[in-house]
């Protein structure tokens, strides 16, 4: 269904009073996460492998009006060996074509709603598709899951990120 379907397809509007969301990189299987210095670290696993994660949202706060929701998946990737701060204004995220990064569903605030995987993260496929030319110079040091609830008029009522750092 299109954006414009789902938009239209929305009863009422919501207001950022009522509504939340949340997102998250879960691991699955082998994968696993390590925290340092407040940011979340992909870990490979004894085989050198870093796993799958799925991108993970809820919605919050429910009431009778229904929304949208967009889960999109972006990358940071700059040259192996830089000093990466996602603070900085010279740092872009952007997205890779190789994988699935924008995900919609619509969502009626009168039932609730639990943790439910919005996208599928293969660290591992990824690497292979896109990084794996020992020539390129670049890594991607970043994910970022971003979700935002749109009302019926497109205005964002709530959103949150999360990140998954990679290092070389």
């Amino acid at each position: 269904m299109a954006l414009a379907s789902l938009l239209l397809a929305v009863p009422r509007s919501a207001t950022e009073s009522e509504l939340g969301v949340s997102v998250g990189f879960v691991p699955t299987g082998d994968a696993s996460v390590r925290t340092a210095g407040g940011r979340d670290f992909a870990k490979r696993s004894t085989d050198g492998r870093w796993g799958t994660y799925e991108v993970e949202a809820m919605v919050h706060k429910a009431s009778g009006d229904a929304v949208v929701l967009l889960v999109a998946l972006d990358v940071l990737v700059a040259p192996r060996g830089s000093n990466i701060d996602p603070a900085s204004p010279d740092v872009s995220w952007g997205y890779l074509a190789t994988i699935e990064h924008l995900h919609a569903s619509m969502f009626d605030h009168g039932e609730a709603v639990n943790a439910f995987p919005a996208l599928q993260l293969n660290l591992d496929d990824v690497l292979d598709e896109s990084f794996s030319d020992q020539e390129d110079n670049l890594w991607p040091w970043g994910f970022r899951a971003r979700a935002m609830l749109l009302n019926r008029h497109a205005k964002i009522v709530a959103r949150a990120e999360a990140e998954l750092w990679l290092e070389p």
